[in-house]
Order: structure tokens, then C-alpha cells, then sequence
């Protein structure tokens, strides 16, 4: 007779016993989202991803499109990693490869446009504005789905000057200067950028989704270097009204940009004193945080410094500090190397998430999680002072937010385990053995994307079997004669270090 034993795989969260919650939370997350914060197309002011929606106590649908190439880079990585993750556990990608294209289409059109609303001739010339949302999008949103806005037609976007809530159809808008490209905006879609160029080589519309994120990162950053790293607006030529000076983050943008394209953006300002002691220094600032700023140098210095693969000790704990922990996660899973911040905070900040997505109205009416209350907890993090307060002190939107920033640390954290193949909590949670005492089947389930090793010992501490695991398909046959009925030792090593130890019962 012979004893089989088993390996499955299990690609899901880190912590087993929440594997369903955690994976049903983001279809959650994800079903929400595509039908209430974004409409996939390319006609204007589709494909980008609303900020905030107020529906609940109004009965309107007052639809905010707020710094939207933030969300629009937080989309593109969201996307990218659920890309990785479905084709490493073999499930169908389809539709995320095709929102991945209207997302990079996106970028190209507010390029496009952008000259166009200043009153100029459209370029691709690496020049964007945050959205092209306009009364517009009613009619063209509504034809894909009519109850997307609800009873009213408000829009809220520094396209169409989201002075008020609730629009004119007719209300026009031109050279709004709020709208303009700003360096937070992009640092942003360079991040989302980053995950694209790296997993997604991908064909679709006649165009490798990899290749063309590359090619736009490369656009966008020769746009900035070419007037000594200052953002200008093409049209008027003058420096655009709101983050314009990126020289003291241009020597991370080089090195961000050199990780994504492989092209080399070092210049005499990215070299200078003032470039690298500001990149040096940086992470020792405090930066003050109370009722009326956020921090927004600390979000744009971290989410620059995980492209540029900055793995110093100090961005970890500066990250850490201003609650903004999935700027080293990123980096980690991009680059691999270590990361300060240890599993359990990332895997507690899942848990905390409402299960049906996260919501701000006022003290008794917000998520249940104590945790979510921002538009993006990883960039305003201190917005939930106000929440906190029960006030609007801090000018953020009420309503319900669009969960992107959970949806991206979940995936971030599931390719952690998947692609670095360990988990700071205990690299033995990636095996579980069952039934123990076990008859003739001995199951053991397998997270691991590694190769390992299995050893069973007798009591004496011989050893009777030793067997390499590889990554994800194991099947092992033991004759009887090997291990008769009895109590033995198993233990799993990888990367020559012992993982997980256990008595193992054999009782037919």
C-alpha cells in the first residue's frame, strides 16, 4: 500500500483563515468600483476614476472627479497587479487587460486635450490636465449606465470648474488653471506606470501594454526635464499655478524613470548639490501635520522613492510614521530587499476595511473598520482627523470613497507572497498539513512560489525521506515499507532554513 501525499495551491492572503474574507471583500471592492466610480471607454472624462460619490442622505449623486491623475495612477497599478496575480493563478484576465488599455489611452487623451482647453493645438507632448470631466459625461456615462448618476446630473470636476455641485448642462468651462498638470499627479501615474511596464506584457489593440507604459512614462518626464525639471504649461508658457518645481525630487524621478524605461534622464540639475542632498535629506524632515495640511511633500517624496527603488531604512520608518505604509510594500514588490515594516500592519489595515467599501458622512454614519476614512488613506492619511471630529475642517468630500487604496495594498500584499515566496510572520503559514493522524493521503497545501524541501524523520531523529518540492506542482508517492503506522517528524526548509516543523501520526 501506498501513502500519497498531496501538495494543492492555494493562491490567496496571507493569513489562511481569512483567505475567503479578505478575496470576497475585494470582488467587494471591485464590483463597487466598476459600477459606481468609473465608466471604461474613451470618450471624454471615461476612464477615470471618481474620487468620492455622495448618494446616501441627499438621494443625489454629487460626483467628484478631485486630483484625479492620483486616482487614475492608483487605478493603473491596481490594475497591473491584478493582472500579475490572475495570470499566476491561471484565472482569466480578459477584462483587466482591456481596462488597462482605456487607462493608457487615458493618459493619452488628457495629453491630447490639454493644449486644446488652454486655448492651444493638441500634442502628445507629455503635458496633461487631471481630468476631462464635463457635463458631457451625463450623456456619455448614461448611455452605458443610466443609474450612474442618480437622480440629479452634479459633476465636480476643475475641468468644467466644479465651482457648484450640480451643473448646467450647458455650463462650459475653458483654461481652468486648477486643472493643470501638478508634480503629485504625477508622481502618482509614475508609480501606477511602474507596476504596468513591469508585469502587463501584454498585447491588446494593437499595442504591447508594457511598451506603451513605458513609452508614456518617457514622455512625461522629458516633458518635465526639458524646462529644468519646472512644469510649464505649453500654451502660456508660464509655470503651472500649483507644483511646478520638481527639483528637489528630480534626482529620484531619474532614478524612478532609469527602473521603468531603462533610459537615462541624469542631467546636471538631477547631479547638482541641491537635487541630492534635497533626495538625501529628505526622509529626516518633519513635516507638520494638523487640522488644515496634510503632508503632501512626504506622499510624493515616497511615492517616487519606491519606484527609484529607495530601500534605505529611514524612508521605511518615515513611511511608517506618516501612515503612509504601502510606499515601502511597493518597492519591495517591485524591486525585492527588505522592507521595515513588518506583514502584520499590512495584514491589519485588510482586516480593518469595511467589507462593503469605505464611506465618510459624518461620526454615526461612516466605514465600520475605524480605519478608511479618506479618499486615499495612503496620500491623506490625516484626513480622518475631520472625520474624527465630526467636522469639514480639512476640505475633503464626504461620501463614499472609491477603494482603490485598499484594492492596491491587497494585491500588493498577495504578490508579496506570491513572487518573493515568504511572509514575515512565519514562512511556515505557506505549508499546511492535514489530516494529521493521516491514513492513507497525507494533503499539504503549498503558497509558496518557491522550491522547497520536505524531510520526515522517525522519533530517533533518521532521517526516512527527503523530497524537493517545486513551486506549485508536487505529487509524492511513499511505500508503506518507508512509513508504517507510527509517530514521525516532518519539517519543511527553503532557502536552507528550516520553515516549519511538526509531528506527523500515520494511522491506517
Amino acid at each position: 500500500m501506498k501513502i500519497k501525499i498531496l501538495l494543492f495551491i492555494f493562491l490567496n492572503s496571507l493569513i489562511v483563515n481569512a483567505q475567503l474574507t479578505l478575496s470576497q471583500k475585494y470582488d467587494n471592492y471591485r464590483s463597487r468600483f466598476n459600477s459606481k466610480f468609473s465608466v471604461w471607454g474613451s470618450a471624454k472624462g471615461q476612464g477615470i476614476p471618481m474620487s468620492t460619490r455622495e448618494t446616501v442622505f441627499s438621494g443625489n449623486s454629487i460626483n467628484h472627479w478631485g486630483d484625479a491623475g492620483i486616482s487614475l495612477g492608483w487605478y493603473i497599478g491596481m490594475l497591473a497587479t491584478e493582472y500579475e496575480i490572475k495570470k499566476i493563478s491561471n484565472q482569466n484576465y480578459s477584462q483587466t487587460v482591456q481596462e488597462l488599455y482605456l487607462a493608457l489611452r487615458t493618459i493619452n487623451r488628457l495629453d491630447s486635450v490639454a493644449e486644446i482647453y488652454y486655448g492651444g493645438v493638441s500634442d502628445i507632448n507629455g503635458f496633461f490636465v487631471r481630468d476631462d470631466v464635463s457635463p458631457s459625461m451625463i450623456y456619455a456615462t448614461n448611455s452605458v449606465n443610466p443609474l450612474f448618476f442618480n437622480s440629479d446630473s452634479c459633476v465636480v470636476s476643475n475641468y468644467a470648474c466644479g465651482s457648484s455641485y450640480c451643473l448646467p448642462l450647458s455650463s462650459v468651462c475653458l483654461g481652468n488653471l486648477d486643472n493643470e498638470e501638478s508634480q503629485d499627479q504625477f508622481y502618482h501615474l509614475m508609480m501606477g506606470l511602474s507596476l504596468c511596464a513591469k508585469y502587463c506584457n501584454e498585447n491588446y489593440g494593437g499595442i504591447n501594454i508594457s511598451s506603451e507604459a513605458k513609452q508614456i512614462t518617457n514622455r512625461l518626464i522629458n516633458y518635465i526635464k526639458q524646462n529644468a525639471w519646472i512644469i510649464k504649461n505649453p500654451v502660456s508658457g508660464n509655470n503651472v499655478s500649483r507644483g511646478e518645481n520638481t527639483t528637489a525630487y528630480c534626482n529620484g524621478i531619474a532614478k524612478a524613470g532609469y527602473n521603468i524605461t531603462g533610459l537615462n534622464y541624469d542631467d546636471a540639475t538631477t547631479g547638482g548639490f541641491t537635487a541630492t542632498y534635497s533626495w538625501n535629506i529628505f526622509p529626516t524632515i518633519n513635516f507638520p501635520v494638523g487640522a488644515s495640511l496634510t503632508a503632501d511633500n512626504v506622499h510624493m517624496f515616497l511615492a517616487t522613492a519606491a519606484v527609484a527603488n529607495d530601500n534605505r531604512a529611514a524612508v521605511d520608518s518615515y513611511a511608517l510614521s506618516y501612515k503612509m505604509e504601502i510606499y515601502p510594500l511597493l518597492r519591495q514588490v517591485l524591486y525585492g530587499g527588505p522592507n521595515l515594516i513588518h506583514d502584520s500592519v499590512y495584514n491589519s489595515l485588510l482586516n480593518k476595511a469595511d467589507e462593503n467599501g469605505n464611506y465618510y458622512y459624518s461620526p454615526n454614519s461612516k466605514s465600520t473598520g475605524g480605519t478608511w476614512y479618506s479618499e486615499n488613506m495612503f496620500v491623506w492619511p490625516n484626513r480622518n482627523l475631520a472625520s474624527a471630529a465630526g467636522t469639514n475642517t480639512l476640505s475633503f468630500s464626504f461620501g463614499e470613497y472609491h477603494g482603490l487604496d485598499f484594492m492596491l495594498l491587497h494585491n500588493l500584499v498577495q504578490l508579496k507572497q506570491l513572487t518573493l515566496g515568504y511572509n514575515e510572520n512565519s514562512l511556515g503559514n505557506a505549508f499546511v498539513v492535514y489530516p494529521n493522524p493521516a491514513n492513507d493521503i497525507l494533503k499539504i497545501k503549498n503558497s509558496l512560489n518557491k522550491e522547497a524541501v520536505l524531510y520526515i524523520y522517525d522519533v530517533y531523529g533518521r532521517l526516512l525521506s527527503e523530497t524537493k518540492l517545486t513551486a506549485f506542482k508536487n505529487t509524492l508517492e511513499l511505500k508503506e515499507s518507508v512509513l508504517p503506522n507510527g509517530v514521525y517528524v516532518y519539517k519543511v526548509f527553503c532557502d536552507g532554513k528550516e520553515i516549519k516543523k511538526e509531528k506527523l501520526i500515520i494511522s491506517r
